[in-house]
């Protein structure tokens, strides 16, 4: 799916080459700083590198269009964005504002919802969801919105464990079921161990000469 090549990152970060495996459970670990998060915004063009290569799908990753590349590698960050509205309106300002051809219902609603197990009104303000709750109504959109690629940024970080293994549990059976490749950031081992398919380490090398 994604292999990198030398890849450098603002002339100071570099990554060992790393291969993402297709319709696989790709995990990725090392320690704060080492530029995770980065690199999941480097695969889908949120960011440029300064020197080396990203192929994504045989295909130089300089050679695709950006708009198209993140429509079909979703990036899901750590941090949710969600309307001053209801989980409902939620849902169709996002889909509106991507041009999704799936057609929403209340059922279709649900079913994202239960993947990320927030079990929640849909008629629910999202000003009034906690922390957690927020984070997993807008995975739940997110997951509603068609892409090839799931990347998600620490999905599971305000999660208790046993919430956190039904969550990652659900995702996982979705990707599946689906044929999509997913790429996870995490520092649970306890998940990493049980559901990683590939797991990629980051010691990110830091150079400021």
């Amino acid at each position: 799916m994604f292999k990198t090549k030398n890849l450098v990152y603002k002339e100071f970060l570099k990554y060992d080459d790393i291969h993402i495996l297709t319709e696989k459970v790709n995990f990725i670990q090392g320690p704060s700083g080492c530029g995770k998060s980065t690199l999941l915004k480097l695969l889908n063009k949120t960011e440029g590198f300064s020197a080396g290569d990203i192929i994504f799908k045989d295909k130089p990753i300089s050679q695709c269009e950006s708009i198209s590349l993140r429509k079909t590698v979703k990036l899901i960050s750590q941090t949710p964005f969600l309307f001053p509205a209801t989980i409902r309106e939620n849902f169709k300002i996002f889909h509106e504002y991507c041009d999704c051809a799936i057609k929403l219902n209340d059922d279709l609603m649900h079913d994202f919802m239960n993947i990320t197990s927030a079990d929640l009104d849909l008629d629910t303000n999202c000003d009034n969801l906690s922390g957690g709750e927020k984070q997993r109504v807008y995975i739940a959109i997110c997951l509603s919105i068609e892409c090839d690629v799931v990347m998600l940024d620490e999905p599971t970080s305000a999660l208790d464990s046993a919430l956190a293994h039904k969550f990652m549990e659900n995702i996982i059976n979705y990707i599946k079921m689906n044929h999509k490749t997913l790429i996870v950031i995490s520092h649970d081992t306890a998940l990493v161990n049980e559901f990683a398919e590939n797991i990629i380490h980051l010691i990110g090398e830091k150079s400021y000469e």
